[in-house]
């Protein structure tokens, strides 16, 4: 048999895989992140809120106006709906509803509101009685308008026209429908308004039961999870040594840099741009342009990478852009993921929840405390009240809710869209995405999600009360991200809760 090797040539070793270097990311990274941070944080804690009748804090030659924000009048909104609906099956429930709701009467106007809730109700035929209880004890409070009180009183006790009703509807909203047409407490459409406080009620009993469900379904997911992987029956799919990694802590600076810009040029435009008449001047110059420059920033971050050397596949690859086990199995392990989420997410809004009590923010999420601000004086003017500031920091709420509240379904549509489905897609791209890997590649994960996370809250216009229940919520998909690998996954995790969110604000409000 002939020699296949006569020379005693031996077969070269395989050639080893060629392992990328990582190339740092460079030295201004942090600083542009950690100045970004600073900025975004002071000016959410800082940002005047809106409100139906102005904005608190607008300046005008008469001082500082400082009225009562759509988001307050959004939450009792919803307690009032509960109350009323819970009226006609469980009267003596519904009346401890708006008794406790009497801890929230922060301002004259919702004031106003519990004391209209008290008329409508009427338990035990002490509605008027109730109601003026409540208009007494605002009088006696700091920075009560006596004028605005009285023609709220009369408003209560005699009635109000059709006209009237309209105009005190603009004032505070849903609870003008509930606003007696006479003395005798007669108010029109009251089978309606009752049927719609009937479904709040069932709706909210829904959601909490589902909550509970899907608490539980998801802490038996984590638990089995972690004792499968203790096992080793139970890997993970990302691979915290793929590198590179430095350029994307760059690629998330960038980003966050020019979404603080952006939010600098929607500031100055609203205050400098010019005053026309043809709203979609308006819309072009004050709306349009700071969106533009909003997706520009992601893009730019997004292949920013290639500017240093990454190819586009590359740079998907390890951002987690890709189909990972299928698009079809991503979409259903990110439902899984949600659920498994649910109890870790619990965990941090039991301590925001805590928070809030320690800072005097009651169940109702209103500050509790008398005389915080005045309203105006006047229902036919809302141009003057008393600089009354509150000591008391608001409770964590997202523009979102008062743009559903007092938006149009065009404004509700469009807050759906930015919640469910460019929400996830941005912040799951640049969060878990790229600032995620930059971290892995130097931490663990408890670290990097933890830290990760936490810059995810403190970024979100809630407030500081919220960073515990939001970076719980970063932890979450970071959870998800690690398990899958793919953004797929997280995204659709993201998704489903801000969908149910806001789904859950455009029903009830």
């Amino acid at each position: 048999m002939e020699d296949p090797n006569p020379e005693g040539f031996t077969e070269p070793p395989p050639i080893p895989e060629l392992v990328e270097k990582d190339r740092k990311a460079g030295w201004w990274a942090w600083p542009l992140i950690v100045l970004s941070i600073a900025y975004i944080v002071f000016q959410t804690q800082n940002q005047p809120a809106e409100s139906e009748a102005g904005v608190i804090g607008e300046v005008n030659e008469d001082g500082q106006i400082y009225v009562t924000p759509a988001t307050d009048l959004a939450i009792l909104k919803v307690q009032g709906k509960l109350a009323v609906g819970i009226s006609m099956a469980n009267p003596v429930q519904s009346q401890q509803t708006v008794n406790q709701l009497e801890a929230a009467v922060t301002s004259d106007t919702t004031a106003f509101a519990v004391a209209a809730l008290h008329r409508f109700v009427n338990f035990n035929g002490k509605g008027m009685t109730k109601a003026e209880a409540t208009l007494d004890k605002r009088r006696k409070s700091a920075g009560a308008n006596p004028e605005y009180l009285e023609r709220v009183w009369q408003a209560l006790s005699a009635g109000v026209s059709e006209k009237e009703r309209e105009a005190w509807s603009k004032q505070i909203g849903w609870f003008g429908s509930i606003l007696p047409e006479d003395a005798e407490g007669t108010v029109p459409n009251r089978a309606k308004i009752q049927s719609e406080g009937l479904f709040v009620a069932g709706l909210m009993t829904t959601a909490m039961g589902m909550g509970f469900l899907g608490g539980f379904v998801g802490l038996a997911l984590l638990i089995t999870a972690l004792v499968m992987r203790s096992n080793g029956k139970f890997s993970t799919r990302f691979k915290a040594f793929q590198q590179p990694a430095g350029v994307f802590l760059e690629a998330f600076a960038i980003y966050l840099t020019l979404m603080a810009l952006t939010d600098l040029l929607g500031i100055y435009l609203e205050k400098n741009g010019p005053e026309v008449d043809d709203a979609f001047q308006v819309i072009d110059l004050t709306y349009f342009l700071p969106q533009v420059c909003f997706v520009a920033a992601f893009v730019i971050g997004l292949f920013w990478p290639c500017a240093r050397g990454l190819g586009r596949k590359r740079i998907f690859q390890l951002l987690g852009i890709h189909r990972g086990q299928g698009i079809g199995r991503e979409i259903l392990a990110g439902f899984v993921g949600y659920l498994a989420m649910i109890p870790v997410a619990a965990l941090g809004m039991v301590v925001t929840f805590i928070l809030m009590l320690a800072v005097g923010i009651d169940a109702t999420g209103l500050s509790a405390q008398e005389g915080v601000d005045a309203e105006p004086a006047a229902i036919e003017s809302t141009d003057q009240a008393e600089d009354v500031a509150s000591p008391i920091p608001a409770a964590p709420s997202h523009p979102a809710a008062e743009w559903v509240a007092i938006g149009g379904w065009k404004m509700k549509l469009f807050v759906f869209v930015l919640a469910a489905i460019i929400a996830p897609l941005f912040e799951e791209t640049m969060f878990r995405g790229a600032l995620f890997r930059a971290f892995r590649s130097r931490w663990g994960f408890i670290v990097s999600a933890l830290i990760g996370g936490f810059i995810f809250a403190i970024i979100h216009p809630q407030g500081w009360l919220a960073a515990p229940a939001l970076t719980a919520m970063g932890v979450g998909f970071a959870v998800i991200r690690e398990w899958r690998d793919s953004l797929i996954a997280p995204m659709v995790a993201h998704a489903v809760n801000n969908g149910l969110i806001v789904g859950g604000l455009v029903l009830v409000l």
